[in-house]
């Protein structure tokens, strides 16, 4: 995946299969292959941001190399995950149109690390928010400040967002932040 950008970033919840998960190691961002089922339901489509944040946009990573830090990588590298595209979540579709940064790590089953990020002003943070609470997230600080979760499921992973300075930051579970350098406090 390397330093391609794209419009999003995606999450893999642990409960799908494996052939629903991962299509195969790619050197470039996914594209959604899996079309989500009429169940599932996600935020209603908001229009794209009219304006870019630019002291944000100088922040945002620019690779996966970036985005997570030296010790992220060696995690990863410890539980033999390697750069896989994953399916993406409907409600984080959003992201991938917008050009956000899009970084997924996967094994051959159903493990996968998905972090992603994008500069976006206050204004478009607090329009999106709004959409993923009617949605089911909720505030957890528990383990990340200002973390927003995903709604509980058979198939959760804790992922969520969270907005600091400019920046909307996406993790697939709670317990990555800490390579997160965006979200170190």
């Amino acid at each position: 995946m390397g330093n391609r950008r794209i419009a999003a970033i995606g999450i893999v919840v642990a409960g799908l299969t494996a052939s629903a998960l991962l299509s195969g190691c790619a050197a470039s961002a996914p594209e959604p292959t899996s079309t989500p089922s009429s169940s599932e339901s996600a935020p209603s489509a908001t229009p794209e941001p009219t304006t870019a944040p630019t002291a944000a946009a100088a922040l945002q990573a620019e690779s996966c190399d970036t985005l997570i830090s030296p010790e992220g990588h060696a995690d990863l590298a410890s539980s033999n995950l390697i750069p896989r595209d994953v399916y993406v979540q409907p409600y984080i579709q959003f992201l991938i149109d917008a050009g956000g940064l899009y970084c997924s790590w996967g094994n051959q089953g159903d493990v996968s690390v998905v972090v992603g990020q994008l500069a976006m002003t206050e204004t478009d943070w607090e329009q999106r928010k709004s959409e993923l609470l009617a949605a089911g997230f909720a505030p957890d600080d528990s383990k990340v400040a200002g973390y927003l979760t995903e709604p509980e499921t058979d198939n959760s992973t804790g992922a969520g967002f969270v907005y600091r300075d400019g920046l909307l930051t996406y993790i697939s579970y709670a317990g990555f932040a800490e390579f997160v350098p965006a979200l170190a406090s």
